[in-house]
Order: C-alpha cells, then structure tokens, then sequence
C-alpha cells in the first residue's frame, strides 16, 4: 500500500513540474517574439560579417592585420584564436577553400539569455560556391554568444 501510495505522490508531484521542466528546455518562448526576431537578426548579422572576412582571404590584396581587427569586432575567445590561425593558415598556404556566397539563419530555438551571455541554438543555410558548382547546406549550431564592449559577439560553436 505504502508503494502504491509513494507511485502516486511521484506521479503527481512529476505532472505538476512539467511546465518547470519543459519550460528550461526552450527559454525562447519565454522572451517574445520581438526578441526573438531581434536575436536572428543579429546572430545573422554575426555570421555574414565572418563570412564576409572569410571571403576577403580570396583576394590577393587583403591585409590579415586588417581582418583579425575586423575580426574582434564580432569573435571572442576561444573562437577568435581560432578563427585567426585558421584565416592566416589559409592565407599563407593558399589552402583550397569554397566561397561563402550567402548565410541565412533560418531558425532559432532553446534560447538561455542571461545579461552577459546568450547560448542558442540555430538552423544555418549556407550556400556555396563549389569547385564545380555552387551548393546549399544546411546546418544545425548550439552556439554561444558573450557580451564585451556593449556588443554581442560569437565565443564558440558546434554542429548539433
């Protein structure tokens, strides 16, 4: 009887967290939709001014001080060592690369903002000039977000 009982209590205990519980796995809904279009449109901004200095590195003129200054303006650590030993990898070995024609993020979910950081996850369309012929992918990030200088800038992603 007494296990019977101890069932119940949890069960019951569990229906009425349920809300708590699925409310921690999507905190976008939580923040309205303003702030939400607000969020994609600047993660999309985010992600074309990197591809836009991605693209750059094509060019026989492009000055890799000027980028990397370019770069800490949207990139943080530990994503910006990165990014910047990639990029001068890439342009002193002339390292076969695609280039980024155009970055679209489609959609963004499970959003956790505090004031100082954004962690989101997004659904990316790249489409890409290949070798052969230009190609979409489509991608899925868990992305983290720091705020520095008053300015949302990209620390780290990865593909979800």
């Amino acid at each position: 009887m007494k296990k019977v009982l101890l069932f119940f209590l949890i069960l019951i205990t569990l229906i009425i967290n349920k809300n708590m519980i699925f409310a921690v796995e999507d905190a976008g809904q939580s923040i309205g939709e303003e702030k939400r279009v607000e969020l994609k449109k600047d993660v999309n901004s985010l992600l074309n001014k990197r591809s836009n200095l991605w693209n750059q590195l094509f060019s026989p003129k492009s000055n890799l001080v000027d980028i990397n200054k370019e770069l800490k303006e949207i990139v943080e650590e530990p994503l910006l060592t990165y990014d910047m030993e990639a990029f001068s990898e890439i342009k002193n070995k002339h390292t076969s690369m695609e280039r980024i024609l155009k970055v679209d993020v489609l959609d963004i979910s499970n959003i956790r903002i505090n004031e100082k950081e954004i962690i989101i996850d997004i659904k990316v369309e790249w489409l890409m000039e290949g070798f052969e012929e230009n190609y979409k992918e489509k991608l899925d990030y868990r992305m983290n977000l720091i705020k520095k200088d008053e300015k949302w800038k990209i620390c780290d992603y990865k593909v979800i």
